[in-house]
C-alpha cells in the first residue's frame, strides 16, 4: 500500500483538456504521413450527471470563441507543423518524417493548446512516433513493412529487491539487459 510513484497536483481552468484525453494516430498517404489528433475537453461549469462520476464534455461547435492548436516538434525541438481550428479532431500532414524503428525509436512531440479568443487556457504535450504495423497470419509481424520476429517476455513492474518504487537507473539497467538478451517485446 501507499504511494510509491511520483504524484503531481495539476490545476486547470473550468474548461480544460481532459487528463489522458489525447488520441494520436498516424497513417502514411503517398509521401506524406497524416497525424490525426483528437482531444477531449471537459466543462466543469456544467452540472455533473446525478449519481455518477460522469464528466460534462465540452462541445467545440457550440462555442466558436474556443479553438484548438496542435504543433508538431521534431526530436531537436523544432516546430515542423502547426494547425489551429474549432473542432476537437484535426489532421496534420508531415512530409517524409523519420520513422520509429526498434533500433532507432524516433519520437516527435505534439503540443495541444486550448485557446479562448487566442489566449492559451490549457496545454498538454504527448510523444508519438511515425510507424506502420501489421500482422500476417502466415508470416507474422511487420514494422514499417519489414518483417520482425517478436521475442517477448512477461515483465513485472517491480524491481526485485528494490521493490515497486520506481528507480529510473535500475529500470533502465533492467531494460538494457533484456535488450541484450534479444527481447523486443514485453
Amino acid at each position: 500500500g501507499g504511494i510509491y510513484r511520483n504524484v503531481w497536483l495539476k490545476t486547470v481552468p473550468m474548461i480544460h483538456l481532459a487528463s489522458d484525453g489525447m488520441y494520436i494516430s498516424t497513417k502514411k498517404v503517398d509521401d506524406f504521413w497524416n497525424i490525426q489528433a483528437k482531444c477531449e475537453i471537459i466543462n466543469e461549469c456544467l452540472p455533473k450527471v446525478p449519481d455518477t462520476a460522469q464528466k460534462a464534455w465540452f462541445n467545440m461547435e457550440e462555442n466558436n470563441n474556443y479553438t484548438i492548436r496542435h504543433t508538431v516538434y521534431d526530436s531537436c525541438g523544432k516546430a515542423i507543423k502547426s494547425t489551429e481550428g474549432s473542432t476537437d479532431t484535426q489532421i496534420l500532414s508531415v512530409l517524409s518524417p523519420c520513422l520509429w524503428e526498434l533500433a532507432n525509436p524516433n519520437l516527435y512531440l505534439l503540443k495541444t493548446e486550448l485557446l479562448l479568443n487566442g489566449q492559451v487556457l490549457d496545454e498538454v504535450t504527448n510523444r508519438f512516433g511515425f510507424r506502420s504495423i501489421r500482422f500476417d497470419a502466415d508470416s507474422g509481424f511487420y514494422l514499417n513493412e519489414r518483417h520482425v520476429k517478436l521475442h517477448g517476455v512477461c515483465h513485472h513492474h517491480d524491481l526485485g529487491a528494490l521493490g515497486a518504487a520506481v528507480n529510473r537507473t535500475a529500470l533502465k539497467r533492467q531494460l538494457m539487459l533484456l535488450r541484450e538478451m534479444g527481447v523486443n517485446a514485453i
